[in-house]
């Protein structure tokens, strides 16, 4: 194949994505997706996030536990599943079969 095609290719792919991920990311209350903008938009620390918004350390950490995961669904669902890992499984490099 063409290295134009593949670029293109891949060009079209990662649209694709982005545009799933922002369907499920509209799935999801205004809150959580704040968090998650924080939090991977910015590199906000879970304390900085608790700073900022005036929730618990330890709430920033499980909303975020649990958005992740309801983001996860919601993709599944959607028939997305490509690089769906787990954070600890992402740092490990590893991947489900």
């Amino acid at each position: 194949m063409p290295e134009e095609t593949v670029d293109r290719h891949s060009h079209n792919a990662a649209a694709e994505h982005r545009t799933d991920l922002g369907r499920a990311l509209s799935q999801l209350p205004e809150s959580q997706r704040e968090l998650l903008w924080l939090a991977y938009g910015q590199g906000f620390s879970h304390e900085e996030i608790a700073s900022v918004t005036g929730v618990k350390r330890g709430e920033v950490k499980t909303i975020l536990y649990r958005t992740r995961q309801k983001l996860a669904g919601v993709l599944r669902k959607g028939g997305f599943t490509r690089g769906l890992t787990s954070p600890a499984c992402a740092k490990r490099n590893c991947s489900r079969s």
